[in-house]
């Protein structure tokens, strides 16, 4: 909204200033005014049509084909304006006083200074039919010239652009014209775009683009059509596209353009040779490139020049003031540069030559050897190279152990002149840098490429999660000596995953919560608790027959990763669908050392508050079976009982059949957990 109070506020200070320009471009008439516009799908345009003193209507017609919806917005800097929206039958889809039209008045928008008229905000029109749409405005007779402006926004399936690389060219390049065509993203195949190409002279030539991998179009069936086309004389050249699709509504044209600009070249290329600097030993120490040029118009240009190997490019480039007439350019390309940015497998070529020339208006293309390639028989292996040259790349493997990391193998690339005994040393920083400590070794290296390999034990690595990022390496031998400050850094770890795991088994003691306990206190272990009676369902009902299980999990320091409770059940009279045994946090007391009660877990003898942090269910308990829960509340509760041993208040298991005199005895519990210790 706030963008468009700004369009409004734009538009109303610009309406009277353009008024009478706009009345004449467009020719509109004394009594109405009207103006067609091509709407561009996924994209708003906004057409405009002016009004003269006298008026009483204006009308937009613009062109909707193929679209899920659209919506108009206008701005009428008019007062007592009202607007109509016809469809290509001419029946009225949004009359005068249509409840979902929006208004927004002028006033509301500058209150100290009231702008006339306001904005209308047309309901969406969804699935439209496609053809010439109309807006019409109508308001009482103009008494001064101004301008309704409007905003289309069309929402198609339908996606249809040219896509031309530049819009600047030279005389005798090849424009290579391409449209885009897909439908909700995908590409549609069978279509014949054809562009029309009017060069300076006016001449159409007709062009149809093609999908199928050939010549101009790289890549057979992706949505892309291409051709492309000579461009032999200077000037403008008009490109215009169309397209016809098939669509479940019937055919749909789109419509595209552009205008490209042709010149003659200010400079025309004779030749490009070059030659190598070399060392002592005979590497390579650069590539010089000279470039014999014939200047045709003086002026301020950059010239430039790529070297490739094929995947990757280095760019040299010089500003230069040129006179009309011979010019020769010399551009360098330093070995550290090749080494830093070619690499080690392909040969050098001089590819692609460019200048542009540089005026007020910026940059324009003065000529162009798009294709060239100039072998100057050099590879990473000719280069000269240091006595230890450091790749900044690593490789990384986890070292698995029994069930968890012991810690981390890392290599690197290092190139030495020399065999030998080397030191290394560098640092590694966890992801909240954390510093990890200092790495040092020694490596036995032979003259060439070698891959180093260090180990980071585990020891370092639980100190914080990864990636872990190695830093500050240095290599030495002797005087000789090289340094990388950003070796590399590893993929993403949780510290836990290099703590040595071990799993524990942790047996229940059993209290049974039953009335014959009431004159016990504290009530002992039992090794025959059961469950049944009727389930405690409200604060009002005691509850009666549960069993209470306590465990002393004694692993502290330790990070819990799994955590099953194994209950074995006895005989039992439970019966379906009454035999459910379900699985609490006992969060209602906190135990005093063995010393339970039954009454410790009441208010009172009537009141008796339900269990609330359900764990885990057994569905269907059947006598003597052996049941495993498992949840992640449950991982939980056991996680907090490490960390906090005050927190661990046992588990309860309670039952709800059908009948108070059934029930199912838990002969047996216990706790297993897997955990990962620190080293």
């Amino acid at each position: 909204m706030i963008t468009r109070l700004k369009m409004f506020k734009y538009w109303t200070d610009n309406i009277i200033a353009q008024g009478l320009m706009l009345v004449v471009m467009l020719l509109a008439s004394s009594v109405s005014a009207s103006i067609q516009g091509q709407i561009v799908a996924n994209s708003p345009t906004t057409p405009s049509v002016a009004i003269k003193i006298g008026d009483e209507i204006a009308t937009l017609q613009f062109d909707v084909q193929g679209a899920q919806s659209f919506r108009v917005e206008l701005v009428v800097p008019v007062e007592g304006a009202s607007v109509q929206l016809f469809d290509p039958q001419g029946n009225m889809v949004t009359d005068a006083n249509d409840p979902k039209t929006q208004f927004i008045a002028g006033a509301e928008l500058d209150v100290a200074n009231p702008l006339p008229g306001g904005i209308f905000l047309l309901p969406e029109q969804l699935q439209p039919q496609s053809g010439q749409w109309q807006a019409v405005v109508r308001f009482p007779t103009a008494t001064y010239d101004t301008v309704v402006m409007s905003t289309v926004f069309m929402r198609s399936n339908l996606q249809v652009g040219m896509a031309i690389a530049r819009t600047e060219y030279l005389v005798d390049e090849v424009a290579p014209l391409a449209v885009i065509i897909l439908d909700e993203g995908l590409p549609i195949a069978g279509v014949s775009p054809e562009f029309t190409i009017t060069d300076p002279d006016g001449l159409n030539t007709v062009l149809t683009a093609q999908d199928n991998g050939e010549e101009a179009d790289a890549q057979k069936a992706d949505g892309i059509y291409s051709i492309d086309f000579l461009l032999s004389k200077p000037g403008q050249y008009k490109v215009s596209m169309a397209v016809d699709i098939n669509t479940g509504n019937g055919v749909v044209r789109r419509t595209d353009g552009m205008m490209l600009d042709v010149k003659s070249p200010f400079i025309d290329v004779n030749d490009i040779t070059y030659d190598k600097v070399l060392d002592s030993t005979g590497c390579v120490e650069a590539i010089n490139a000279k470039v014999n040029l014939e200047v045709l118009e003086a002026g301020q240009y950059v010239v430039n020049l790529d070297i490739s190997d094929s995947e990757r490019k280095l760019l040299s480039n010089k500003n230069v003031s040129l006179p009309v007439g011979a010019a020769v350019i010399h551009l360098s390309y330093s070995r550290d540069e090749l080494k830093a940015n070619l690499n080690k497998t392909s040969q050098y070529q001089l590819t692609k030559f460019w200048v542009n020339k540089v005026d007020s208006e910026g940059l324009h293309l003065a000529a162009l050897l798009p294709d060239h390639v100039l072998s100057t028989g050099t590879t990473y292996a000719d280069l000269c190279r240091d006595d230890i040259e450091i790749m900044p790349e690593i490789t990384e493997e986890p070292v698995l152990a029994d069930g968890y990391y012991s810690g981390i193998d890392v290599s690197f690339p290092v190139f030495v002149k020399q065999s030998g005994r080397y030191q290394v040393s560098l640092k590694a920083f966890a992801v909240d840098n954390t510093d990890l400590g200092l790495i040092t070794f020694s490596a036995d290296l032979t003259a060439g490429d070698n891959a180093v390999v260090f180990n980071v034990n585990n020891k370092a690595l639980v100190k914080a999660d990864g990636p872990y990022r190695f830093v500050g390496l240095l290599v030495t031998k002797g005087r000789v000596s090289a340094r990388q400050n950003l070796l590399g850094e590893t993929r993403a770890y949780k510290k836990e995953q290099f703590m040595p795991v071990y799993t524990k088994v942790f047996d229940a003691q059993k209290y049974a919560l039953e009335r014959s306990n009431w004159q016990t206190s504290p009530v002992a272990p039992s090794d025959n608790t059961r469950v049944g009676g009727y389930l405690r369902s409200g604060s009002s009902i005691p509850y009666d027959y549960e069993t209470l299980l306590t465990f002393s999990p004694e692993i502290s320091g330790s990070h819990v990763l799994e955590a099953k409770l194994i209950i074995e059940v006895g005989e039992s009279s439970l019966m379906t669908p009454f035999n459910s045994i379900e699985v609490f946090n006992q969060n209602k007391h906190t135990l005093d050392g063995q010393a339970v009660s039954y009454d410790d877990f009441c208010q009172s003898f009537n009141v008796c508050p339900a269990w609330d942090q359900r764990l885990g269910t057994i569905p269907a308990a059947m006598a003597n079976n052996s049941y495993v829960v498992e949840s992640e509340l449950l991982i939980h509760l056991v996680k907090q009982w490490v960390e906090d041993e005050n927190s661990n208040q046992g588990i309860i298991l309670t039952a709800s059949p059908y009948e108070r005199s059934y029930f199912a005895t838990i002969t047996h519990a216990k706790l297993e957990v897997k955990y990962a210790q620190l080293p």
